[in-house]
């Protein structure tokens, strides 16, 4: 994994947020509601799932545990802008029964990373995108049709950390 380090992207992984009881159950639930979606699709049909704003992969290792259960061929991928949240992530993610692509990027690169996605996840992060709209088109355009795209937010204006803006926005 050839990573770009920057003191920027680096200095802020979230860790600690994302393995916070609710923040793990509210993602555990959205992430069996859309894996559910798959149910009138045959097992051995290969998913593609793209996990954006992987950060640590605590929504990817989520995903991981679900489709091992299921048994379904998988090809997990998660994106983040952050070279050492993406470290983090590929190390935990050693044990996991299925194993994910991890890709430094963010979304205006989006389409580029990744494409033909059946589901695509955004948990807790697009509050760090100024550009809303644009972002959703983005994230249209890497689904197949009929694909499944489940995002859920936990922050509302005022919850950046003073002095941690410019870095939000990197998802930009």
């Amino acid at each position: 994994m050839g990573l770009m380090e920057t003191e920027e992207t680096n200095k802020f992984t979230f860790e600690a947020f994302a393995a916070h009881p609710f923040y793990t159950d509210v993602n555990h639930l959205l992430v069996r509601q859309a894996l559910a979606q798959l149910s009138s699709r045959p097992v051995d049909d290969p998913v593609t799932i793209v996990d954006m704003a992987c950060g640590t992969g605590a929504v990817t290792r989520l995903v991981a545990q679900e489709m091992a259960q299921q048994g379904r061929p998988v090809h997990l991928i998660g994106v983040d802008p952050s070279a050492e949240a993406l470290r983090r992530a590929q190390k935990s993610m050693e044990s996991m029964p299925i194993k994910a692509e991890f890709i430094q990027g963010d979304a205006d690169d989006l389409p580029n990373i990744v494409h033909d996605v059946d589901i695509a996840f955004f948990c807790n992060a697009i509050h760090l995108v100024p550009d809303k709209r644009s972002a959703f088109k983005q994230m249209a355009s890497i689904l197949v049709p009929g694909g499944i795209f489940a995002c859920n937010s936990a922050f509302y204006e005022g919850t950046y950390v003073e002095g941690t803006e410019r870095f939000y926005h990197l998802w930009t």
